[in-house]
């Protein structure tokens, strides 16, 4: 019924093999990128896999044009930064769904996505 069950029972019973594999997932997360961006590209925000934002960026036309709109940055920047962190939550589900050999983790999208 549940094929993989004997895999991640030998893994949880051997500490060793355990942390080497959470060891890799962490390295795996760290190594995800996950772009976001609004305005037509006029702000992108990147993240990490570890859902960290490593990179914002804002076109010099559009903090030129923020000395007279402010508030429409404010706006691109919290959309960019919104979508940057969904698609990175989004590739950390596949990225864990993937290392942990296809296997369902129960609740695993919704952590992700926050759907709880």
């Amino acid at each position: 019924m549940f094929p993989n069950l004997g895999m991640l029972g030998n893994l949880l019973g051997d500490p060793a093999k355990l942390r080497e594999q959470m060891e890799r997932v962490q390295a795996e997360l760290a190594a995800i990128r996950a772009e976001g961006t609004a305005g037509g590209g006029m702000v992108t925000a990147v993240f990490n896999g570890k859902l960290d934002l490593v990179r914002l960026r804002i076109d010099p036309q559009a903090l030129s044009n923020a000395a007279n709109d402010p508030e429409l940055l404010e706006d691109l920047i919290t959309a960019a930064i919104h979508q940057g962190m969904a698609r990175a939550r989004e590739e950390v589900a596949r990225t864990i769904s993937s290392l942990a050999g296809g296997m369902p983790i129960p609740g695993l999208n919704q952590l992700f996505t926050g759907g709880f």
